[in-house]
This record gives structure tokens, C-alpha cells and sequence, in this order.
């Protein structure tokens, strides 16, 4: 059931996608793994810019992508999250190596699951585009009516 509306799917998004760029040296694994450290920076960098460019209302830079398809980019890079520690082997370094990962990993994947894939913004858009083309074709029709009217005379 889709129950996280989509302004807040975004608040995630840019929260844990902070979180992963600086938990490297907040939780002190960047003298544990190099490649765990460029995943996550460029894992969390990943989840900003997919918000950035989504159509939503937590869109920053362009509406490039549907929420669907952002929904879908999220559940791959949360895959990819939970998964860097056991491909990479640092999973028996500590809590603190693979927990960011995991725990960003399964947020998105949680999230991903519960957003509705239409925003608010987009449902009162298309809802006004409605009354707008409504109103134009009322307006046609006068038209064309006031024209045979004047054709008569």
C-alpha cells in the first residue's frame, strides 16, 4: 500500500543520500575501505540527483524523470547499497562499515515501496489542464454559435 506522499519521499531521498555522502568520516570507515567510501559518496550523490531531476515537488534542477521511474532507480540503488559490503568484503570490518550501507539501503528500499507514484502537484495540474480545456471548448462553441448568429442577419 503506497501511503508516503511524495513531498516526503523526497525529504528521504536528500536526507539519507546526505547522510551516505558524509558517513565515511562521521563513522570513521574511510581508513577501512577506499571503495566503500566512493560508494557511498557517490551512492548518496546518486540519490540527491535523482530527486533533483524527478518530476516532483522535490525537483531542484530539471523533471526529467517520472516519480515511477525515480521509484525504480531507488529500488536499484538500494540493492546496490545493501549489497556493497558483502561484494566488497568489508561487511567483517565492523558495525560501522556496513550499517550506513545497509541501513540507507533498506530505507530507500522501504520507502520505494510505500511513495505514491503521483504527486499532489501533478494531480491538481492535470485536474486544472481538465477545467482549462473544459472551459476552452465552452468557449469554441459560443463562438462558433455568436459567428452563425451573425451570419444570419
Amino acid at each position: 500500500m503506497r501511503v508516503l506522499p511524495t513531498p516526503y519521499h523526497g525529504i528521504v531521498d536528500y536526507s539519507v543520500g546526505s547522510m551516505l555522502v558524509v558517513s565515511p568520516w562521521v563513522v570513521d570507515f574511510d581508513k577501512v575501505t577506499s571503495i566503500g567510501v566512493w560508494i557511498a559518496v557517490l551512492g548518496g550523490l546518486a540519490l540527491m540527483l535523482s530527486s533533483a531531476v524527478t518530476d516532483y515537488e522535490g525537483s531542484i534542477l530539471a523533471r526529467w524523470l517520472t516519480m515511477t521511474q525515480h521509484l525504480w532507480l531507488d529500488g536499484v540503488l538500494a540493492l546496490i547499497l545493501i549489497a556493497t559490503p558483502f561484494v566488497f568484503g568489508f561487511y567483517d570490518e565492523g558495525t560501522y562499515a556496513w550499517l550506513p550501507f545497509v541501513g540507507a539501503g533498506v530505507i530507500e528500499l522501504v520507502s520505494m515501496m510505500i511513495t505514491q507514484t503521483t504527486s499532489q502537484q501533478a494531480i491538481a495540474l492535470h485536474a486544472a489542464e481538465q477545467r482549462l480545456e473544459a472551459h476552452a471548448r465552452a468557449f469554441n462553441r459560443r463562438s462558433r454559435l455568436g459567428d452563425m448568429r451573425s451570419r444570419r442577419a
